[in-house]
């Protein structure tokens, strides 16, 4: 219930807010700092923890490998996401559950966004925001994504950030060092913190 709350901003006073934060907080580090959510707030902890400036934490649960955690499955031989935490239990006990299953998956989507930082605005990825937040999950990446618009890739690779945008779409940018961004790529526009560039390959130092 913390999780549905903030996620969807039931709660306007900010004191509540805050109490229902640190109660969260408090819960996963007695659980050992694993989840122990269910299909209806999986998909929002990790959003709700990072929007709310729990980001290490956020990063610490996506990263766990203990039961009940995503790499706690992978350390047991998945290679696809099950219905339930524990399908394969530490005894080594399986349960009676899909081991293929949609609903705990939903954390790929928030790796796109937070951690690559591919952000749709415009149906079809015509517009797209371009935000990496969270850096420490992964040293490097390469994703690939064939919109209705056209094939957006974005790689990290010692060190280098770099993304294509694909013809006839925009891309609104947020970068730590957007001065440098923009002497090296002079056709790009600001646009209050963001920067405006259009169909192109770009890179920069992450």
């Amino acid at each position: 219930m913390n999780i549905l709350a903030l996620a969807f901003d039931m709660i306007s006073d900010t004191n509540t807010r805050k109490k229902l934060l640190s109660r969260l907080v408090e819960l996963i580090h007695n659980n050992h700092d694993c989840l122990d959510t269910g299909f209806v707030s999986v998909p929002y902890l990790l959003d709700v923890l990072v929007d709310n400036g729990e980001t290490d934490l956020a990063r610490k649960v996506f990263l766990q490998n203990k039961c009940p955690s995503w790499l706690y499955e992978v350390d047991h031989g998945a290679t696809t996401i099950w219905e339930s935490w524990a399908g394969i239990q530490p005894d080594g006990k399986t349960g009676t559950f899909s081991f293929n299953h949609y609903a705990m998956g939903c954390v790929l989507d928030w790796f796109i966004r937070k951690v690559v930082g591919l952000n749709e605005i415009k149906s079809g990825f015509k517009e797209v925001e371009i935000k990496p937040q969270i850096k420490g999950i992964v040293d490097d990446f390469q994703m690939k994504y064939l919109s209705e618009n056209g094939l957006f890739t974005i790689k990290l690779l010692n060190g280098k950030y770099e993304f294509t945008i694909p013809e006839g779409c925009t891309a609104i940018v947020y970068l730590p060092d957007s001065a440098g961004f923009l002497k090296k790529y002079t056709k790009a526009q600001t646009q209050n913190t963001g920067i405006i560039v259009k169909s192109d390959t770009y890179q920069w130092e992450y």
